[in-house]
This record gives C-alpha cells, sequence and structure tokens, in this order.
C-alpha cells in the first residue's frame, strides 16, 4: 500500500511508493494513509553472508544463544568460524 496525500483545497490525492518531504512540508496537503511497517514477528532470521558487517554476525551469534559481551568479544572471522556453518 502506497503513501497516499490529500490537497484540503482540491480535493485531489497523490499516491506515492515513497514519502514526500516536499508534501510533508505543504499546509494543503496532508498525509492519509501510510503503508503498514513490515511485521517481523514469526519470521525465521537468516544466517549472514560473509560479506556482512560484524554487527550482522554479532546479532546472528546473539540469536543462537551468545551473550550479547562474549559476541562482541569475538572477531568477524571468529564469529563466521563458529557461526557460519548450516547446522
Amino acid at each position: 500500500m502506497p503513501y497516499v496525500y490529500k490537497n484540503a483545497n482540491t480535493g485531489d490525492e497523490a499516491s506515492l511508493d515513497e514519502r514526500s518531504v516536499r508534501l510533508d512540508h505543504l499546509d494543503n496537503w496532508s498525509l492519509v494513509s501510510e503503508p503498514e511497517p513490515a511485521s517481523l514477528e514469526g519470521s525465521e532470521p537468516k544466517r549472514p553472508t560473509q560479506a556482512a558487517s560484524k554487527d550482522e554476525w554479532v546479532a546472528w551469534a546473539i540469536h543462537n544463544g551468545v551473550d550479547a559481551a562474549e559476541a562482541a568479544a569475538l572477531t568477524k572471522p571468529q564469529l563466521i568460524e563458529r557461526f557460519g556453518k548450516d547446522a
């Protein structure tokens, strides 16, 4: 569902894929509808690629039961070695 703006003067509606900074700042246009945020609930996270950032690997390690401080202390190669293989 796109972002929908309505013009108070003319009743015109504009349907856009992205939010418009310009229309947000015009007094005669108002946002009347916007997309629902994507729900991550119930979706299983996927193992990061080797090119992913260390932060993504730390998050993956935490998802797999490692303490946050312990995961942050590991290097990216250590994280990949430990959590980069399919179960």
